[in-house]
């Protein structure tokens, strides 16, 4: 599907850094953003430093927001502003309302999510606000974006915890669905337990380790997996979880489209799947993500870029499954924090030790990371076509001069290349099928198992590949696919067995199936489904390929005997193009072709056909008449080629 919407190049900062904004704004960004908060972040102290801007009820007192646009267009005149809104509530509201209704919604979200007044207050605030700066800001927004719960990413961290409203509301979602009303929400042991235990973590049994099922708080081991027959109220209990926090975010996004005036877009955090935690599926709320981007009013998606993969070696990669977005016309907005030399992290409370975010590190470490790293991601965005977002949180990220000269020959590059959309070059698709995670049990450590040893063996296995949700593959082009990974396909219905068979099981097509595929059937766990789908028993160990009719089967139990070189030798078996005849990250359509590597060496290329001139666009360099491409490096580097 062709994309209409806009793609950006923008920076954002979480405070204001005129200085560095206007050395952005010369070397030719012209894309700003800044937040709006009333709320702290994870060290409890103010988000930003103008704020609040909500007073009290129904009261607010906008100035800070106006002096927060002045500033910026006195440091930059002509700038493109994108207003960032963090729709957690006040301290003050918490603690007002009806006793063990209202609570902080950085933490826990669900608690709040049913809850009619938070929704009318949090309407009231953003459609007042939205409309104060349509009257004194015209035409300066080019952007919304909408952000609430933790780290204003959407995130319920509550981990279903109860409150009287949220279940009253599943008490209503159960009386709909026609089951027996409960008296109350599942209990902690009862919602974070699967009946089927199953060890994928090698030489590691969660039976001896507590510390496996979140912290050890459960006292009996829980299971991996969750089964209809067994587990019922606890599905029912986070399909439901994951509604709630959808009602409410659609209502806002369709809120804020009511009063947005021209053609100003609107974005949200959501979706997070390939690059999480343990609780970080069905517990957070973002499982519905496909019915909110199907809304005709959202425009685009944030997210960070992988944190997991941000060393030198590695590669970009989107925490949304990209074709998710994409096959609805919409874009991702990847948003930049890695970690530099020179980033200036905040004090902790009461300290001058600068705090840790999330246990990170310097990232980045020197100017040959910065510049390799500042390279590679560019080039991730620019050929996936999706929007680059810099953010600079607490400063000082971009002060290096490798920083600045970088990110200024990447949008040179970024004018001329970023309106020409070329097809896809993947052979590889990644499918999620967000429907299984709910039978995975996400307080087990192994629960991400489905995600990141794929990631990783991807990642580096020199072939392209490109990200999905498994309803995606009845709107997507799939020519271009001869390898299919399903990562988590337990659940297995008629309707998805259809698209399979009409869409994927089809001659010289490979399928890589992980664990259980299909171990729940129409609503039923049975082990025997598992060979009736790919041709091998449940828990077969080893790679197990099995030719099924014209398509071929490739079972893998363990996802954690995935690495890059089995990858790639399931991606040459499948017949897939590998680009670099060493491990490395590569990505590419029809146009553009990006490289990285993390250390020196000499390193080579092919190509699928013979090009009539190959320009490297990082240095200017020329090929002429080539399928191949030698690449000489002294450390870590990012090549990005223009094929013609």
């Amino acid at each position: 599907m062709k994309i209409i919407k806009n793609r950006y190049f923008g920076y954002r900062s979480f405070n204001l850094e005129p200085e560095t904004m206007k050395k952005i704004r010369k070397i030719g960004v012209d894309t700003f953003t800044f937040m709006v908060s009333n709320n702290n972040n994870f060290m409890g102290e103010p988000y930003t430093k103008s704020q609040p801007t909500w007073i009290w009820e129904r009261t607010y007192n906008f100035s800070l927001l106006d002096k927060n646009v002045q500033d910026i267009i006195e440091s930059v005149p002509d700038a493109k502003l994108i207003c960032f809104i963090d729709l957690n509530p006040p301290a003050w509201w918490q603690r007002r309302g009806i006793r063990g209704t209202r609570f902080d919604t950085f933490l826990e979200l669900g608690r709040v999510a049913s809850l009619e007044d938070w929704r009318e207050d949090i309407v009231h605030y953003l459609q007042a606000l939205i409309a104060h700066v349509n009257k004194t800001h015209p035409h300066r927004i080019i952007a919304y974006c909408l952000g609430g719960g933790q780290t204003t990413e959407w995130f319920d961290t509550s981990c279903g915890a109860e409150s009287i409203t949220r279940l009253h509301a599943f008490q209503q979602y159960m009386q709909k669905k026609g089951e027996a009303i409960p008296q109350d929400i599942p209990a902690f042991s009862e919602r974070y337990e699967g009946s089927e235990e199953w060890d994928l973590l090698e030489n590691h049994n969660s039976k001896n380790d507590p510390h496996r099922e979140y912290w050890g708080l459960i006292n009996k081991p829980a299971g991996l997996l969750r089964t209809p027959q067994k587990n019922s109220l606890a599905l029912d209990y986070w399909r439901f979880n994951s509604q709630q926090v959808a009602d409410a975010v659609e209502l806002f996004i369709k809120k804020a489209k009511e009063v947005m005036t021209g053609n100003t877009e609107l974005g949200i955090c959501f979706g997070y799947m390939l690059d999480l935690w343990p609780l970080c599926y069905s517990s957070w709320g973002h499982l519905e993500y496909e019915r909110i981007f199907n809304l005709a009013e959202l425009d685009f998606a944030l997210e960070p870029i992988s944190y997991k993969e941000r060393h030198m070696g590695s590669a970009p990669f989107s925490m949304i499954p990209l074709e998710t977005l994409r096959s609805r016309g919409k874009r991702i907005l990847n948003s930049n924090d890695t970690t530099t030399f020179t980033s200036r992290f905040p004090p902790a409370p009461g300290t001058n030790a600068p705090v840790s975010i999330c246990g990170r590190t310097i990232e980045w470490d020197n100017e040959q990371a910065v510049k390799a790293g500042l390279k590679r991601d560019f080039a991730y965005n620019l050929i996936h076509q999706c929007s680059c977002w810099h953010f600079d949180m607490w400063g000082g990220w971009y002060d290096s001069a490798a920083a600045i000269e970088t990110i200024q020959v990447c949008k040179k590059i970024w004018d001329t290349e970023s309106h020409i959309e070329a097809p896809a070059a993947a052979e590889i698709v990644m499918v999620i099928d967000p429907d299984s995670m709910y039978y995975l049990n996400d307080a087990r450590a192994d629960s991400i198992d489905f995600i990141n040893p794929i990631r990783k063996s991807l990642i580096t296995c020199g072939t392209p590949y490109t990200t999905a949700s498994l309803d995606d593959l009845n709107k997507m082009d799939l020519s271009p696919l001869k390898l299919y990974i399903l990562c988590n396909a337990f659940s297995l219905d008629q309707k998805k067995m259809t698209i399979l068979r009409e869409k994927v099981f089809k001659p010289g097509n490979t399928v890589l199936w992980l664990f259980a595929p299909g171990i729940i059937n129409n609503g039923v766990y049975d082990e025997k489904n598992v060979y009736s789908v790919c041709g091998t028993h449940f828990k077969t160990p080893g790679i197990n390929t099995v030719q099924m009719g014209q398509w071929r089967s490739c079972y893998v139990c363990s996802p954690n005997n995935l690495n890059e070189q089995v990858m790639r030798q399931i991606a040459h078996e499948a017949g897939c193009h590998c680009y670099s005849e060493q491990p490395l990250p590569v990505f590419a359509n029809e146009r553009l072709l990006a490289v990285h590597t993390g250390k020196s060496g000499k390193f080579f290329i092919n190509l699928k056909k013979n090009h009539t001139k190959i320009t490297e666009l990082f240095n200017g360099v020329e090929n002429q008449n080539i399928n191949r491409i030698e690449i000489k490096t002294t450390g870590a580097d990012t090549f990005l080629f223009r094929l013609n």
